[in-house]
């Protein structure tokens, strides 16, 4: 046997392929539910790569302080740019904090929180 045949396929720079990292995936999406996170664990599980969460912690009121200048819906549309308060109050914000004490629970290899705010923002 040729031993070019049996020696692992090389990259461009010369590594082996199995040596190369793999790209990561990013999935930007506001899971506020294990039932919207459950298809990630899946997807990561199958190609056998560990999940982190990025989760943001931006304070309430900053949230609420950008949502001002956001345009609100289309003629004709549900939602716009703008998010309604109440979505941000009790969908969004309180179900992403309280998502914090589950996430390594329900699978995720790793946990990180990100608070976006400036400093001239207040937190609550």
């Amino acid at each position: 046997m040729d031993a070019r045949r049996s020696a692992p396929p090389r990259s461009p720079a010369g590594w082996p392929r199995a040596s190369r990292p793999a790209p990561t995936p990013v999935v930007d999406a506001t899971s506020t539910s294990a039932a919207d996170r459950a298809w990630l664990l899946t997807l990561a599980a199958r190609y056998q790569v560990p999940a982190t969460a990025v989760v943001f912690t931006t304070p309430l009121r900053v949230c609420l302080a950008r949502q001002a200048d956001r345009p609100g819906p289309a003629p004709g549309r549900r939602w716009g740019r703008a998010v309604p308060a109440a979505v941000v109050i009790v969908d969004q914000h309180a179900r992403t904090r309280a998502a914090l004490a589950t996430l390594h629970g329900e699978g995720f290899a790793r946990v990180v929180e990100a608070n976006p705010a400036t400093a001239n923002d207040t937190a609550d």
